[in-house]
């Protein structure tokens, strides 16, 4: 999954695999059979570690007296964090979804893009005042920021902002800012702003 996500399916050799895994060619073979296959093995795993995810996001939203623009920054926060720590999954995924597009690796990436679309526009919609058609493209840009940011590189991120803590700091608060502002109906989030305002 690392090369894969590194350097991509087309620069990637199953003996790079083998080599990587300190395994022989026999053992990948034996194991996973082709190189496709291996790529669809990769691309269901990472698919499950996203269940976890969808659970801990569902219960954040299953809050109701928390206000609107609380619980889009907690959800954004909970998809960042797990975009950090699953850093391999997370770059194999943005790999996957840019790069790979006629690979039968790719179908059960599409389907679970459609459901989180589905899912995710139906339940905030539910208290961000919109309709769940309008939050599609909001969502589907938001989730490629949010990727984007997790698989950022050390070095950027010492660049950005000096050290890897800060950087990841300011991104987490960024994308909360830009979810606030693109998911909740503008009145929702003017509201939310002169609350903060005013306390």
């Amino acid at each position: 999954m690392e090369l894969f996500g590194s350097r991509g399916a087309g620069s990637t050799s199953v003996r790079d695999v083998a080599a990587a895994a300190g395994v022989t060619l026999a053992t990948v073979h034996h194991y996973f059979g082709t190189k496709q296959a291996l790529l669809e093995h990769c691309a269901q795993h990472a698919l499950r570690q996203l269940l976890a995810l969808r659970d801990a996001v569902a219960e954040q939203v299953q809050a109701d007296s928390t206000p609107a623009e609380a619980v889009v920054r907690a959800i954004t926060t909970t998809c960042f964090r797990f975009g950090v720590e699953h850093r391999s999954e997370t770059r194999f995924l943005l790999r996957l979804a840019l790069f790979e597009r006629d690979s039968p690796a790719r179908q059960p990436l599409n389907e679970s893009q459609r459901v989180f679309l589905d899912t995710a526009s139906k339940l905030i919609a539910g208290f961000a005042n919109r309709e769940p058609d309008e939050l599609r493209v909001p969502l589907q840009g938001l989730m490629f920021l949010l990727t984007r940011m997790a698989v950022t590189s050390e070095s950027e991120l010492t660049l950005i902002s000096g050290s890897r803590e800060k950087a990841l700091q300011a991104f987490e608060r960024y994308v909360g800012d830009v979810a606030v502002a693109t998911l909740l109906a503008p009145e929702t989030a003017l509201r939310a702003e002169t609350a903060k305002a005013v306390s």
